[in-house]
């Protein structure tokens, strides 16, 4: 009912050239070779058998060994065709292997063996050892299949002895061999890479200057690394592509092994320096370690002095790391001349970029803050910089001793003094669901001119000395804190002039359009607006500072307002009296009987300031618009009777 093929042959030689079209033009024996794009050359078995019924070819068994010669293999196992100049092989259905074929594949010239396992399916495993010499593609290809940082990837052409690839179909990659580079330097390596683990089994680098062994590996919350010996950057300058990893040394005899998950068997012994490793591919902004000094003893390791640059940050370090039941605990001193906030936050991966990926949706943002960090680390860290940098705001110096828990990060400001003038101290206190803080800033006799250079990066807008007492807390989300500010400001100063100010020059504008004045305003950017004090009492109430009472006491005027800045949109909304004292002659001069009706009384002239607190609108308002504790102010401030005047607008001044 069924035809079967039994037949077996001795020597003979195959012309690939013409079989392999034949082969493949039969639909069912082409799906069993597809892993083969093109064939050609000469095969030349010793021996061959063939088994199986004849209507179904993906049934056939067989087997076939001799001899290539001129084989030339396109395949998708490999991105380029590979030659065979000559080998051996053996071929059945589940395994095809190789020995001694000296190819060329990807630039490399190799002397080869391996098999191939399981082919039909699209190749499940397989293994080569080779020797020979290797070019800059064959590199490229061997590191991206074991997934090598492109930062290690070997400078070419390598000669290459003993070595040795394996592949397998969902459980990883390993590759093992001796290679020698430029000017007698040889590097021996034995590296797997599985999934969701990495080792580094040996790396030995010997040349007439280095001679360093090191190991590595990473899997889950487990990694170790050891290094001994000494390593130079002109030998990693002869071995790699491109050296970014190196541009100083490592010396020294040093092992550890960090569990994560089980802090107390942690161990770390021997001693360990280096100047120069860069760290290219590991943190987000560019970091390099310039010094370092560590001694460890069995749970413990002590940094005796490291120095790590963060971009343009430079940081001094030194402490202990000890092992223990409840983690990590670490003890160490922290310094730099500057941090600037924008450095950490890219460590951190908060990039702020713009678009989808850097927007949170609906769903993220209606989710609960996670109960718990679990942190693996315990302890604090002690700060000190003499310059902070945050959102463009400077603290000249800040001292912060930092607090690590398990679920809690607290921040203890010690010293800060925000753009060298405003003393800060306070408490900061984040956990998974909330951040908390609490400042009590103060200023005492302070130059305005300074703390305004530093805060809007502009000199000589304002001249004076200056007083702050105050204190803001919030607690909430770390994303909406700014809505949960609380506190009280109180900011006095005198004897000084304001020379630049866009709500000045908003009032001083509307007050020329309605003829107030009459030419007798100040000039801000000649001589500026002279003022004997300024007083400024508010409170945080959200994201709004409510200003409960402002008052210009100055030589031309006297000016009153209440309002509201926020935070949040940057706008302002104010209610302002403006009282003029040297120019409320001209108003006499036009109206006589004013200064028998009004004798004994202060004359203001009452306006809303609202919008842009860089572009505020400044229009009129009438003397029921304004509320009863702007006149207290007025009253308490002066101790006279208040006439408010209503000032007219151009077209009722021609009338």
């Amino acid at each position: 009912k069924e035809l079967h093929l039994d037949a077996k042959a001795g020597k003979s030689s195959i012309v690939l050239d013409e079989i392999y079209p034949w082969l493949m033009s039969y639909e069912k024996i082409a799906s069993g070779l597809q892993v083969l794009k093109s064939l050609s050359g000469t095969v030349s078995p010793s021996a061959l058998s063939l088994k199986g019924p004849i209507s179904k070819p993906k049934d056939w068994k067989f087997r076939v060994a001799g001899h290539v010669k001129d084989l030339a293999v396109d395949t998708s196992l490999f991105p380029k065709p590979i030659t065979v100049t000559q080998g051996k092989f053996e071929a059945t259905p589940e395994k095809i292997s190789v020995t001694d074929a000296r190819t060329d594949a990807l630039g490399a010239s190799l002397q080869i063996s391996g098999f191939v396992e399981e082919y039909q399916k699209g190749v499940n495993k397989t293994e080569a050892t080779f020797a020979g010499t290797i070019e800059p593609e064959a590199v490229e290809w061997v590191s991206k299949l074991i997934h090598l940082p492109r930062e290690l990837y070997l400078k070419s052409p390598v000669s290459v002895s003993d070595a040795r690839l394996a592949w397998e179909k969902g459980v990883g990659s390993s590759f093992s061999g001796k290679m020698a580079a430029e000017r007698g330097t040889t590097i021996s390596m034995d590296i797997i890479h599985n999934p969701g683990e990495l080792m580094v089994r040996e790396l030995l680098i010997k040349d007439q200057k280095s001679d360093a062994s090191i190991t590595f590996n990473l899997k889950g919350k487990e990694f170790g690394l050891s290094f001994s010996g000494e390593l130079y950057k002109s030998t990693l300058d002869r071995c790699l592509l491109a050296n970014e990893c190196l541009e100083g040394w490592i010396k020294g005899d040093f092992q550890t092994q960090v569990a994560l998950d089980q802090p107390a068997e942690t161990v770390a012994n021997g001693k360990l320096k280096a100047e120069n490793i860069a760290l290219p591919w590991i943190l987000k902004v560019p970091t390099t370690i310039q010094d370092i000094s560590l001694d460890a003893k069995q749970n413990n390791l002590r940094v005796e002095s490291a120095v790590v640059t963060l971009g343009d940050d430079r940081i001094t370090l030194d402490g202990d790391l000890t092992a223990k039941d409840e983690g990590l605990v670490f003890d160490m001193n922290l310094a730099a001349p500057e941090i600037e906030w924008d450095h950490i936050r890219k460590l951190l991966g908060q990039d702020g970029e713009e678009g989808e990926k850097g927007k949170e949706t609906k769903e993220e943002a209606a989710k609960p803050p996670k109960d718990s960090w679990d942190l693996p680390v315990r302890g604090v860290l002690r700060l000190k910089t003499s310059s902070f940098v945050y959102d463009g705001l400077k603290w000249t110096p800040f001292h912060a001793d930092i607090s690590f828990d398990r679920n809690r990060v607290s921040v203890d400001v010690k010293e800060a003094n925000l753009c060298g003038s405003i003393a800060s101290p306070g408490t900061v206190s984040v956990t998974p669901k909330e951040l908390q803080l609490d400042f009590k800033p103060t200023a005492k006799k302070q130059e305005l001119d300074d703390l305004l250079a530093c805060a809007v990066n502009k000199k000589g807008l304002m001249v004076g000395k200056f007083n702050l007492d105050g204190e803001v807390k919030a607690q909430g989300k770390a994303k909406d804190v700014a809505r949960s500010l609380q506190g009280d400001l109180k900011f006095t100063a005198g004897k000084g002039r304001i020379h630049r100010s866009n709500v000045l020059v908003q009032i001083f504008g509307f007050l020329n359009v309605t003829d107030i004045f009459k030419g007798e305003l100040p000039d801000l950017v000649e001589e500026g607006f002279a003022y004997d004090s300024i007083t400024v009492m508010g409170s945080f109430q959200g994201d709004k500072l409510v200003v409960s009472e402002a008052i210009v006491d100055g030589q031309s005027m006297q000016i009153f307002a209440e309002g509201n800045v926020n935070l949040t949109d940057k706008t302002l909304d104010f209610t302002v009296a403006v009282a003029p004292l040297k120019t409320i002659d001209f108003i006499v001069s036009k109206i006589p009987l004013v200064n028998y009706i009004l004798g004994g009384t202060l004359i203001s002239i009452p306006m809303s300031v609202k919008g842009d607190w860089g572009d505020p609108k400044v229009t009129g308002l009438s003397a029921s618009g304004v509320g009863s504790g702007l006149m207290g102010i007025i009253e308490r401030t002066v101790k006279l009777p208040v006439k408010l005047i209503e000032p007219l607008a151009p077209e009722e001044k021609k009338k």
